[in-house]
């Protein structure tokens, strides 16, 4: 079902940032039910949908902007094959779209494997037009993707005054759109989402009014996790690791990120890093709510707190699982 929304620039900054760092698949260690932002699938959705964490993709309506109509998709179509064995091979994705004012900044779009593996890329030049048509997009697939048939899931498009629109794939195609094509990977597959092995909590108290010594900046809490990845055939590395701390009635959270180096590495540690006062007000003991891991095959585990619902008891990985703030 087609949609229409605003956003903040803040808030696109930031699921900017998340969409460009994860993708998400069915999590290898089932024994904790996908949350609400895996169900739908992707962190730029879960800004759009208001669902409550992390509290740094919270879409704001925004009111009084001049422009508040949402750029329109006039046509779209993906090619039909696309050969991942070698790095940077571009996707065949044709587009038009129109607004009527601000001008179209750029679009989203997601892709979802046979074994519910996920890819997605950015289009658009981010030039602000009232039309543009664009060929080709450089998707996350990489050479540990799932052969086989993939189709679009999602279409996101947003103008220069951060409205946007949502294509769903029923929509493209009632719009005679193709949404299915074929991966060819010859090189080797990673099915298997990285584990989490430990965890170290190394700040175990965090300021919400002192600087970092030495700077201007705001205080970090810093989280070590132990983490691996086994791959299928072959593994892909670990990518980036995600932490979430909330106060014991889920009212406030805040999250600790980290990525691994350019190639990933299989078996090690990720320094994830957070600077509270940033993303929330209130102090109080912080306990560790979930841990996501993805891999470079868009591979993701997600493991949540028994203490909030979930079944991971990260007393067993963690030689600390509270994280204090303090004024």
């Amino acid at each position: 079902m087609f949609r229409s929304n605003r956003i903040t620039a803040g808030a696109l900054a930031a699921l900017a940032f998340a969409a460009s760092t994860t993708a998400l698949a069915a999590p290898p260690q089932a024994a904790d039910a996908k949350p609400e932002f895996l169900r739908h699938l992707d962190a730029a959705r879960q800004a759009f949908q208001h669902t409550g964490r992390p509290a740094a993709l919270q879409a704001r309506v925004v009111r009084g902007d001049i422009d508040t109509v949402p750029p329109v998709l006039t046509s779209f179509n993906v090619g039909k094959t696309v050969d991942v064995s070698s790095l940077l091979q571009p996707l065949d994705l044709a587009y038009a779209v129109t607004d009527d004012f601000s001008g179209f900044r750029g679009g989203y779009v997601q892709f979802e494997g046979p074994q519910g593996q996920f890819a997605w890329a950015w289009f658009g030049d981010a030039v602000d037009r009232r039309s543009e048509r664009g060929r080709g997009v450089e998707a996350t697939l990489t050479p540990f993707s799932m052969n086989g048939d993939w189709h679009v899931t999602t279409v996101q498009l947003m103008d220069a005054a951060y409205n946007y629109s949502f294509y769903s794939e029923q929509d493209l195609i009632d719009r005679g759109a193709n949404t299915h094509f074929t991966v060819i990977n010859t090189v080797g597959v990673d099915q298997i989402a990285p584990t989490l092995v430990s965890g170290i909590t190394r700040t175990r108290a965090v300021s919400m009014s002192r600087n970092e010594p030495g700077t201007t900046g705001p205080s970090p809490a810093v989280v070590e996790l132990r983490v691996r990845d086994t791959g299928d055939t072959v593994a892909s590395g670990v990518q980036f690791a995600q932490a979430t701390y909330c106060l014991d009635d889920n009212s406030s959270c805040f999250s600790a990120y980290g990525n691994t180096l350019p190639r990933g590495f299989v078996a090690g540690p990720v320094m994830l890093n957070a600077f509270p006062s940033q993303q929330v007000s209130v102090v109080g003991n912080y306990a560790l709510h979930d841990v996501t891991l993805y891999d470079r095959a868009n591979n993701v585990t997600h493991l949540v707190s028994t203490a909030f619902g979930g079944t991971t008891d990260f007393s067993q990985y963690f030689d600390s699982t509270i994280i204090k703030l303090t004024p």
